[in-house]
């Protein structure tokens, strides 16, 4: 359902993580799903430390082969990750990873709601992630390429989602991940109508700041009751 989408330029070579543990080239799917719950249970505990927010996750894992068209790896509404087995070698895991367990500290998101509303799910979650990882990375004590990893971030495919939650950000004028804690924890549905009664001022900033913020994040996702809220602001 909450996908982390990708496109990586090239795999790992055998890569040292924490520890000294190398990530071997022929991993069997045993050995990748015990590395990646090993992984994600470092990560939980790393995100739990620096958010007021608890994991969903419920430990397991699950390789599907079927994804990798359109996903590294996802999380789905039951709490298990979803992951691509191909990602066990990827340079940017780590980050997907992250994406991934950041989905999970947020309220359930049904199959319906998220392909209606997308953005106010990912690029909140992935707002996050970019502004975390490097303090989880240093709870885990791993090596990795972070210069990859940002050079690699733009290309992702719902990049204009992140870009419009920098926007908000930047309007609201407030800590960017006190608020996607606040946005995580509302329904989906409901996320547009409570970032404008919380910040009606900063509501008219919004529209004023980017032309098309809306057709980014808001258009066709707002209840008629969000858009009248909406609309109010922008006239008075």
């Amino acid at each position: 359902m909450v996908k982390s989408r990708l496109v990586e330029s090239e795999l790992t070579t055998p890569l040292t993580d924490s520890g000294g543990v190398v990530v071997s080239s022929n991993m069997s799917d045993e050995e990748i799903v015990v590395r990646i719950t090993q992984d994600l249970k470092s990560i939980r505990d790393a995100l739990h430390e620096l958010t007021p927010l608890q994991s969903r996750w419920n430990g397991s894992v699950r390789l599907d082969t079927s994804i990798e068209k359109n996903a590294n790896a996802l999380f789905q509404s039951d709490g298990t990750i979803v992951v691509a087995p191909r990602l066990i070698y990827r340079k940017a895991r780590w980050r997907t990873l992250i994406h991934e367990m950041i989905h999970s500290l947020g309220v359930p998101v049904s199959l319906e709601d998220y392909n209606e509303e997308k953005g106010w799910e990912e690029g909140f979650v992935e707002y996050a992630q970019r502004q975390l990882r490097p303090m989880v990375m240093a709870r885990l004590g791993v090596l990795y390429d972070e210069e990859f990893i940002q050079q690699l971030e733009p290309t992702w495919l719902l990049q204009p989602y992140v870009e419009a939650v920098e926007t908000i950000v930047a309007a609201i004028g407030e800590n960017g991940l006190e608020i996607c804690w606040e946005i995580l924890q509302q329904p989906l549905k409901k996320r547009a109508a409570f970032l404008i009664l919380k910040h009606r001022a900063q509501a008219r900033i919004l529209s004023k700041q980017s032309a098309d913020l809306r057709t980014k994040i808001l258009s066709g996702t707002m209840s008629k009751e969000d858009q009248r809220l909406w609309n109010e602001e922008e006239a008075s």
